[in-house]
């Protein structure tokens, strides 16, 4: 996955709906359309933000412990060239917030396998993420749905026809993420020990 894994900007997935719901009505929006797109968008900020809390923090938090501890055991065996590559991925994670694929080193072996693992980790949190996702999109497209059968029983043509238009966009939207995989586990960054001798 060439990717960066990360947590994604909030409100991607809400592009779809159309722009930020107001207390004025948006010319050809109907107000009911526009408290239940308020609704999902505050649902998938929660989303973003527990995950963020709940998962990606704790899990940065210990790719750095483990970068310390490989740090550390550089720097007893004197090996100069692992400390820069050492020096270079934090600078890189520091500002990325994640990996890609493209950025896991060959050399030295101790820090491609954490690489590796920290990029498993975050794509298993993305995954999980778009499940969530993808289930409040679900409830979304269920009301909107049954908002659109009221509407059409209220003879509110255009109503209803606004509330077709916003269902297709989330549609299209709707498993545009990434297929699952089966790993689903957080990584164990001492499950190796660097050999750095």
């Amino acid at each position: 996955m060439n990717a960066i894994i990360r947590v994604l900007p909030l409100f991607i997935a809400l592009l779809a709906c159309g722009g930020p719901t107001g207390a004025q009505d948006q010319k050809g929006i109907p107000p009911e359309l526009q408290k239940l797109r308020a609704q999902y968008q505050s649902k998938i900020a929660e989303i973003d933000v527990g995950i963020r809390k709940e998962k990606i923090e704790p899990l940065l938090e210990k790719y750095d412990g483990a970068l310390n501890r490989l740090e550390d055991a550089e720097a007893k065996a004197g090996n100069l060239d692992g400390l820069l590559v050492i020096r270079k991925e934090r600078e890189r994670a520091g500002a990325e917030g994640g990996i890609a694929e493209k950025d896991v080193v060959k050399e030295p072996a101790a820090v491609s396998a954490m690489q590796t693992r920290l990029l498993d980790g975050l794509t298993s949190i993305e995954r999980e993420r778009e499940r969530q996702i993808d289930a409040m999109r679900a409830i979304f497209l269920q009301s909107a749905e049954q908002l659109k059968t009221d509407l059409t029983k209220q003879k509110r043509v255009d109503d209803a026809l606004a509330v077709v238009a916003a269902i297709g966009k989330i549609e299209k939207e709707q498993g545009a993420g990434p297929e699952p995989i089966g790993h689903d586990s957080q990584p164990n960054f001492d499950q190796e020990k660097p050999d750095i001798t």
